[in-house]
């Protein structure tokens, strides 16, 4: 069961797992929202770090936004943004959930109902293949691209993004079970951090400035098993290039990784690494 806690961090997390299996976290959504606002990484870092500390072993339900709120595109206006949205929720730790629409970049704010509007199916003129009587509400703006069909048949869309996000997150389970260490970024814009699993380790670099960011680098203080050679899972490297590793201290940790020369704007870069055996 999961509970709708409409409060801070630390008191949604003390129903878990008391009460309820595990809660819907209001206050990581709207700073991860704000963060994508900003362009900056540094508050959705400690965001995320607050919540894993705040329920430890229990389950959380990461979202955006939900039937009450305005919708993900009401509130970030640019597509580009509702990607690195997107890639935020479905790559971070917890229990992702994506209110309908949301994968499409529907709009809709307030009155309720227009957050809750038909979900688009196809462009057909009736009701987007939502019904073929006459659906409670109107169809929101944008529907005859903004829909399943259309997205769908497009590799570049948002559906699209979703389901390559949703695929690497079902792929590489360190991104759901692994330790969680976030990376220190140079750049504000950048938001990073490694997810520690038993059999790999993952990477995840996103830029939310909307332009390239070229001068950064990423540190950890210490704490990550050794890395082997670094692969592309997903995103934009350096023309086919392989990215470059870190080179870790005593500690376990690394300063100064720059893996790519430059992140494209509204970015979002996974890196996978190789087992070392011990």
């Amino acid at each position: 069961m999961v509970g709708e806690v409409f409060d801070v961090t630390r008191a949604s997390s003390s129903y878990v797992p008391r009460a309820v299996d595990a809660t819907f976290d209001f206050e990581l959504a709207g700073k991860l929202l704000l963060g994508v606002q900003a362009e900056d990484g540094p508050p959705i870092a400690a965001a995320q770090a607050e919540t894993l500390s705040a329920y430890g072993s229990g389950l959380y339900g990461a979202f955006l936004t939900n039937h009450d709120q305005p919708r993900v595109m009401e509130q970030l206006t640019r597509p580009t943004r509702a990607r690195v949205a997107a890639s935020l929720l479905l790559t971070n730790p917890g229990l992702p959930f994506v209110f309908y629409g949301e994968e499409l970049g529907l709009t809709g704010g307030k009155p309720d109902e227009r957050i809750r509007s038909p979900m688009p199916w196809d462009g057909s003129a009736a009701a987007a293949g939502f019904t073929t009587g006459t659906p409670w509400e109107a169809l929101e703006d944008g529907w005859e691209t903004a829909n399943v069909a259309t997205e769908a048949a497009d590799p570049d869309s948002l559906l699209s993004d979703y389901r390559e996000l949703i695929r690497i997150r079902r792929d590489h389970p360190a991104l759901t079970s692994g330790t969680h260490l976030p990376l220190l970024a140079s750049e504000p814009a950048v938001y990073a951090f490694l997810a520690v699993g038993r059999d790999e380790v993952v990477a995840v670099v996103i830029n939310l400035a909307d332009e390239a960011v070229t001068e950064y680098e990423l540190s950890l203080a210490g704490g990550v098993c050794k890395l082997g050679p670094v692969s592309v899972i997903d995103g934009d490297g350096d023309g086919g290039l392989e990215p470059v590793p870190p080179v870790p201290d005593p500690s376990g940790g690394f300063e100064g990784w720059r893996p790519v020369t430059s992140l494209p704007p509204y970015s979002t870069l996974v890196l996978g690494f190789e087992p070392v055996s011990p």
